[in-house]
């Protein structure tokens, strides 16, 4: 029997949620990795036990489309076996961490962690940072960024992000995540600043501006010259030899490189991130001093009592034990790619499987951007791995107008839905192939806008009757300029370049 669902709830393995074409199954890959042996786990259960379709969520997690309740039940224990079940069962985040593939063994630790804290908000979400990969668009509660010279803890609050310099990993990252369990607040930055100060001191950390993060995977191919796994950390994965524990050391770098003009993401079409600041030690919010941060769209001890995870998921699952993966040489070359409007299916998944064992590491990471990252052993794998990708759909440059457009499943997917949302962003995709500089446009099945619930440059929302409401320069819950069919939609896009779409809309008919 299916649990209930509580108020604030997330979907998982074994509580799935009801949408238009069956169950939704969620399942959170530690850190966003999945091995060549889990993806095809995840397409075998897409196919038993769905629809084939498989959704990549804007936190890097993977959804199975089309479940019954019949079918649910055989896609437990396989999924489980291969180190996919849900973690916890306390309404807490079953994925804890969004890294990139050079962080690995700090997001097995914070998991480690994590799981050990009872009461944590169901979307409790570190994003680990470094100079080879930053998360700017990603909403998290803590930032962890690593440098050269040590670690940083940047803690979410209304003005921004306060930095501050740790000593170690721990015991700061428990003390801030029972902090944060224990205070009440759905997320960091509702705490009080009084509140985040006193965390602040009881982890020990000192105020601090932080090294700036690396740039964002844009789809292409990006040289990793100097890649090195953040080392001395006592994770699952177990420690290597040589490794001392993480107290103002530990950093790993991923150089990127332009290929053929790509692979540098610029600051727009993506919004910035909230301004940074930092926390007076008298406990009130200080403006932020200068910060240097590149700016670029994409990819916790003994205090208290109890264990959030279940009796059958008592240790974070290694990512990779049954499937390990080489280790990278110096020549790796990273594919970063998009899958459009976050729709995989079963027959992909078995072939990014098939690819990262030929050309790669037998690893794949998702990104934020609903994509996945692989690395190449060498560059003429690379270039082969970039030719299948992009025959195969995927998005692999900068430049492809897909990346322009925001959806959701829409309908008959999902119940909410009044449109075809994704049929209907493909052709809206085409439609902006001439247009020059940077737009963003957002399709919405229904006023809730879950593909992207900031403001767009345009964002049709779905209406009974299958027309839409069309927002210019606003979000799904926005009121609508007009009401269009979307053929007519297309012909004023047409007939309007994007500095012209506000007064375009709002025409009559």
């Amino acid at each position: 029997m299916i649990p209930a669902p509580r108020r604030g709830w997330c979907p998982g393995l074994a509580r799935p949620m009801p949408t238009g074409d069956g169950l939704l199954v969620r399942l959170h890959p530690p850190g966003g990795g999945l091995t060549a042996a889990q993806m095809r786990a995840v397409a075998t259960a897409a196919r038993a036990g769905g629809n084939g379709l498989v959704d990549v969520t804007a936190r890097a997690n993977l959804q199975i489309r089309g479940v019954t309740p019949e079918s649910h039940a055989g896609l437990l224990a396989p999924l489980m076996a291969a180190g996919l079940g849900d973690r916890r069962h306390d309404g807490g985040p079953q994925r804890l961490t969004l890294s990139g593939p050079a962080h690995a063994a700090l997001a097995d630790a914070v998991e480690a962690a994590g799981l050990a804290v009872p009461g944590l908000p169901a979307k409790t979400l570190v994003v680990i940072e470094g100079p080879d990969l930053g998360f700017p668009d990603t909403e998290a509660d803590l930032r962890l960024r690593v440098g050269p010279e040590g670690l940083w803890f940047g803690l979410a609050a209304a003005a921004g992000v306060a930095w501050h310099r740790a000593a170690a990993l721990e015991p700061a990252l428990t003390v801030l995540l029972r902090g944060l369990a224990a205070s009440g607040a759905r997320r960091m930055r509702g705490l009080e600043s009084g509140q985040r100060y006193a965390l602040v001191a009881a982890a020990g950390l000192m105020a601090s501006d932080p090294p700036a993060a690396g740039l964002g995977l844009v789809p292409g191919l990006h040289a990793a010259n100097r890649v090195q796994e953040t080392r001395g950390l006592s994770s699952p994965r177990g420690r290597g030899e040589g490794d001392a524990p993480l107290a103002g050391g530990g950093a790993s770098a991923i150089h990127q490189d332009r290929r053929e003009g790509e692979g540098v993401v610029p600051e727009e079409p993506h919004p910035a991130p909230p301004p940074h600041h930092r926390v007076d030690p008298s406990g009130i919010d200080a403006p932020p001093r200068s910060v240097d941060c590149k700016v670029a769209g994409a990819l916790s001890p003994q205090a208290g009592r109890g264990d959030a995870r279940s009796p059958s998921h008592r240790s974070t699952a290694p990512l990779g034990s049954s499937d390990p993966a080489p280790p990278r040489s110096p020549g790796t070359t990273l594919l970063a790619a998009e899958f459009p409007f976050g729709r995989c299916d079963a027959a992909l998944l078995d072939r990014l499987a098939g690819w990262s064992e030929r050309h790669g590491d037998r690893r794949a990471w998702l990104t934020p951007s609903r994509g996945v990252v692989l690395a190449a052993r060498d560059a003429d794998h690379a270039d082969r791995l970039l030719a299948e990708a992009g025959a195969a759909g995927l998005i692999v440059s900068g430049s492809d107008p897909r990346r322009a457009v925001a959806a959701c499943p829409g309908a008959p997917a999902c119940g909410s839905g009044s449109v075809p949302a994704q049929a209907d962003a493909h052709r809206l995709a085409a439609a902006l192939a001439g247009v020059i500089g940077p737009v963003r446009v957002h399709v919405s099945g229904c006023p809730k806008g879950c593909a992207h619930p900031g403001a767009a440059d345009l964002t049709l929302v779905g209406m009974p009757g299958g027309a839409y409401g069309v927002v210019p320069g606003g979000s799904a819950g926005d009121p609508p300029a007009r009401v269009l069919p979307f053929e007519d939609v297309l012909e004023r896009l047409h007939s309007a370049e994007p500095d012209e779409w506000s007064g375009r809309f709002r025409e009559p008919a």
